[in-house]
């Protein structure tokens, strides 16, 4: 067994940068994996099929993000202060997890016996449920090599699932056998394997070198915490899939494969924000100022920016050559989505290093009216715009709560007014040039 470094012990600049890069190389080729498995849905399954399957993960994303009770964050945070067996991690995580597993299968019984949902939607979403269940448990384990600083192996094992997932979907198209159903089902093995190669090698690294604290002192470490994280994390998810489900609603399923695949084309990029952000938490909590922090968020606003230039451009036709018309829809949706990208990933970055300080009203406070916003303009637009009033209710969203965050980072003195002029500059400039561009590009038509 490896003997383990001290946990509270601050990880030098070299290394730090070292870790940045190994987690985005595998983070996006993770992602990426990802996206080749999503576009081999959109392509094999028939529009309403691919919406009804993305109504599903919403559902439970938003579900498992809610009654995840802030525990990943907390955790990282805690572990970082306070020493922590790996056993005891295990013990504590699980039991918050069966409970959640408890509640969500109640509910989901409840709704499938007096017929809230209807059978097709009740199938899709059991097995969604699952997968999220399964893919819960891995938490305790994901935090254990956080804290060690060993980001770079969470990342890694983030390829473990996806790599089965797709060979999975080989198998099943080789076969003539994909449905709703055994896409499903590949998806949720896929997890499985995630959780197992999580645990062995969380398991090599499980001796601590101080005995920590006991597994009652931490779910009430947790518990404390637990609040206002949980209502930030509400937050966050309803703002980046409840569109989703109003879409469905107030549109159809086929307006959601548009909207979907329109969001997919630039979660690539957002998700940097939350990887760089989740990824960095433990120095983050020593400070914005680490040694390798601050320079990895300017190279990160600098090269989302330039790609969600390119992608307001080149999204649309690249979508077209792979699926001709069978998603025209998402084509005038596209460019709004890549304008706002650098805000929205360099807000998953600020949310983080405010939770890092323990500052998680402020989180809270900035992505609560953000989401009012959002969900106003929603209501109002979608049923005479469609998706591109969700569009619409997403620049309402960013408008809010990337000036907010930044504000509330400088008020708490996380960073100089250098910095916050720094990251509004990169956060600000991409939409005010596409708005010129496009504005002289209509004038010139016109």
């Amino acid at each position: 067994m490896e003997e383990l470094p001290a946990i509270g012990g601050p990880a030098p600049a070299r290394a730090v940068r070292r870790t940045i890069a190994t987690v985005y190389v595998a983070s996006f080729a993770t992602t990426g994996l990802n996206q080749a498995f999503t576009v081999v849905l959109f392509f094999l399954l028939p529009a309403a099929s691919v919406g009804l399957v993305n109504w599903g993960t919403a559902t439970g994303t938003i579900v498992f993000y809610v009654l995840d009770l802030g525990i990943a964050t907390s955790l990282v945070v805690t572990a970082k202060q306070t020493p922590v067996q790996l056993r005891t991690m295990v013990g504590v995580v699980s039991a918050f997890r069966l409970v959640t597993t408890a509640i969500v299968a109640a509910a989901w019984l409840i709704g499938t016996l007096f017929r809230l949902i209807g059978n097709p939607e009740s199938e899709v979403l059991a097995l969604v449920l699952l997968g999220f269940i399964v893919r819960q448990f891995q938490t305790p384990f994901i935090c254990w090599l956080q804290v060690l600083n060993r980001q770079a192996a969470v990342a890694m094992l983030g390829l473990v699932p996806m790599l089965a997932r797709l060979a999975l979907l080989g198998i099943l198209w080789r076969l003539s056998l994909v449905t709703i159903e055994s896409v499903l089902l590949a998806s949720l093995a896929g997890d499985v394997f995630g959780l197992l190669a999580m645990g062995a090698i969380a398991g090599r690294y499980g001796r601590p070198r101080e005995s920590g604290v006991t597994p009652i002192r931490l779910a009430l470490k947790l518990l404390r915490a637990s609040p206002m994280l949980t209502i930030s994390q509400a937050i966050l998810i309803l703002q980046s899939r409840f569109d989703w489900l109003l879409v469905a609603a107030l549109a159809s399923y086929s307006a959601l494969a548009d909207y979907a695949i329109a969001n997919k084309a630039t979660e690539l990029l957002t998700l940097s924000g939350a990887i760089l952000g989740r990824n960095a938490l433990p120095w983050l909590v020593e400070g914005w100022s680490h040694p390798g922090v601050e320079r990895t968020v300017r190279w990160l606003g600098f090269a989302v920016t330039f790609a969600s230039f390119a992608l307001a451009f080149l999204g649309w036709p690249v979508l077209y050559l792979v699926f001709k018309n069978k998603y025209a829809g998402a084509a005038p949706v596209i460019p709004v989505l890549a304008a706002l990208t650098p805000s929205l990933t360099l807000y998953q970055v600020l949310q983080f290093a405010l939770l890092a300080k323990q500052r998680t009203r402020e989180v809270v406070i900035a992505s609560g009216f953000a989401l009012a916003a959002q969900v106003g303009i929603d209501l109002m637009t979608i049923p005479s715009l469609g998706i591109m009033g969700a569009a619409l209710g997403m620049c309402g969203f960013t408008m809010v709560v990337f000036p907010a965050a930044l504000w509330f980072a400088l008020k708490n003195e996380l960073f100089t007014q250098k910095t916050a002029l720094e990251l509004g500059l990169a956060g600000g400039g991409l939409p005010l040039a596409l708005l010129v561009i496009f504005g002289i590009s209509r004038l010139w038509s016109g």
